[in-house]
């Protein structure tokens, strides 16, 4: 699953001055996402990709109950994140940053 993202996003990459990746990524990574009841495969595979392609994690706080499962990737410094109003049964999610051209 993994393997096949990077392969479509590598060549995005290469047109980019930066990457922010948002989602309900259902990853499970005890170390890395700290909110998390086991360790899977998949998210060992994310972490690897993120480390890759200089991407932290923004979210720091759990978003489905007491699991964190809603993910902000980011090689960008100048990202702030803030907890929103529940979305269904999600914590929701703000991103705010600044451009410059």
């Amino acid at each position: 699953m993994i393997e096949k993202f990077e392969e479509e996003f590598a060549p995005l990459m290469e047109h980019c001055t930066g990457c922010i990746l948002v989602g309900d990524m259902n990853m499970h990574h005890r170390k890395w996402l700290r909110f998390t009841n086991r360790h899977s495969q998949e998210g060992e595979s994310l972490h690897k990709f993120a480390n890759d392609h200089n991407l932290m994690q923004r979210v720091s706080h759990p978003t489905r109950g007491a699991h964190l499962l809603d993910l902000v990737l980011s090689d960008q410094e100048n990202i702030h994140i803030s907890h929103v109003p529940m979305v269904a049964d999600h914590q929701g999610i703000l991103l705010e940053m600044t451009v410059g051209v």
